[in-house]
């Protein structure tokens, strides 16, 4: 099976155009969380997870990400965390405040999924703010924090890297390929979600 990352739904609505063009073109494979299988995450390089998707069951694999994380797999996940699913992983914590200036974002830290991407792409969408976050995950020890958030700058985008090779890509927001002003940034970036899921070196993915 050629290298692919795994984009789990917990809804039966066609995905997102600049998700769609991913499937067709076979770097995305869409699996609906009801029917996830362990075997499905032994294939895959990467794991996108939307920000729909049920938390309680995903607590419940808790052993089984750890253990993909650990064998070189990444994770991108999107949305607010309420069940941890990786040790030291915290709950979502809402902006205190959520007046329009409380919503600025602010690139933190250069990474690929944003290169050439000012952060006023993700200030507002048809002229509302805070479609791309309102409120941060707080990172594991050791992240790279991305994005910011607000005059203090909470980390709405940061990056960790385990041990062996695996990490996370955390959004604390609405999908982060739906939140630009600019629907060809959307797909810009979707495509460079997929490519950052893809360098995920699971061993059985490799094979």
């Amino acid at each position: 099976m050629r290298p692919h990352a795994l984009l789990i739904e917990s809804d039966d609505g066609p995905p997102p155009a600049p998700i769609l063009r991913l499937i067709e073109a076979g770097r995305l494979r869409l699996v609906r969380q009801v029917d996830l299988q362990a075997s499905d995450l032994d294939a895959a390089n990467g794991l996108i997870v939307t920000v729909y998707f049920d938390q309680i069951d995903f607590a419940a694999r808790q052993g089984t990400i750890a253990s993909f994380i650990a064998k070189g797999g990444r994770m991108v996940f999107n949305g607010h965390v309420v069940r941890p699913f990786i040790d030291g992983m915290l709950p979502f914590v809402p902006l205190a405040s959520q007046r329009r200036s409380d919503l600025t974002v602010e690139r933190l830290s250069p990474h690929p999924v944003f290169a050439g991407i000012s952060a006023e792409a993700h200030q507002t969408q048809k002229g509302v703010a805070g479609f791309y976050g309102r409120g941060h995950n707080p990172p594991l020890p050791g992240a790279t924090l991305l994005t910011g958030i607000g005059p203090d700058r909470l980390p709405v985008d940061w990056e960790w890297f385990a041990t062996g090779g695996g990490g996370l890509f955390v959004h604390g927001g609405n999908d982060i390929w739906g939140t630009a002003s600019n629907a060809d940034v959307d797909v810009v970036i979707a495509e460079r979600i997929v490519d950052w899921a893809l360098a995920g070196r699971s061993a059985r993915a490799a094979a």
